[in-house]
């Protein structure tokens, strides 16, 4: 961060937005496989063995909720860094 832009009162608000916009990318990114991946199960019912249907509904709940807790965790995160700079200010 530039002297410049840590004089501003609205950098910290706009480098929260910024940080809030990645964390939605990225955590699309990462739900779209396991979306993906509960189509590909739906198609495999009835075709393949239930103990593997089993383990791949768990890959599934695992992938989306570990996905939901790292964004919630970054948005946390980020607002308490962007909270902590418009204090300073």
């Amino acid at each position: 961060m530039t002297e410049e832009n840590k004089d501003k009162w609205w950098f910290p608000l706009f480098e929260f937005g910024v940080h809030i916009f990645i964390g939605v990318v990225i955590f699309v990114l990462i739900a779209l496989p396991a979306i993906g991946l509960n189509l590909w199960i739906k198609s495999l019912e009835g075709t393949v063995d239930n103990i593997i249907i089993i383990g791949l509904v768990g890959v599934e709940y695992l992938l989306f909720f570990v996905d939901i807790l790292l964004f919630v965790i970054h948005v946390v995160r980020t607002s308490f860094k962007a909270g902590k700079a418009l204090w300073e200010q």
